[in-house]
């Protein structure tokens, strides 16, 4: 089922959703709403980094009573991206966590998955 990320309209929700996300440490955060890390776009803001699907999902329960679950819509620069900078937000791309390898290191297991 596909939900209609456009109907996320508020600046407040978005912020209530950011405000939570920095309440419950931005792992809980994205436990307690089903999502995982965003690995390509970001939003911006404070100068904090959040996971903009997740804080889109959650925006749009604080605006209309349920949030999101991260299966109900598209991640990305079709819809997240133009809905958060309609609302003043600024995003990114994020680099692959490739370009911050370095030729010739050896890396563990460990240290990759963090990235």
């Amino acid at each position: 089922m596909s939900k209609n990320l456009s109907l996320l309209t508020s600046f407040d929700a978005v912020i209530e959703a950011i405000s939570e996300c920095n309440q419950l440490v931005h792992k809980a955060f994205l436990k307690k709403y089903g999502y995982k890390y965003s690995r390509l776009y970001l939003l911006d803001y404070n100068e904090n980094v959040y996971d903009s699907k997740a804080i889109a999902g959650v925006a749009f329960g604080k605006q209309h009573g349920t949030p999101l679950k991260a299966n109900e819509f598209s991640e990305g620069a079709a819809t997240v991206i133009p809905t958060l900078m309609k609302l003043g937000f600024s995003t990114r791309h994020a680099p692959h966590p490739v370009a911050h390898l370095i030729i010739g290191k050896t890396y563990f297991r460990k240290d990759l998955v963090a990235l």
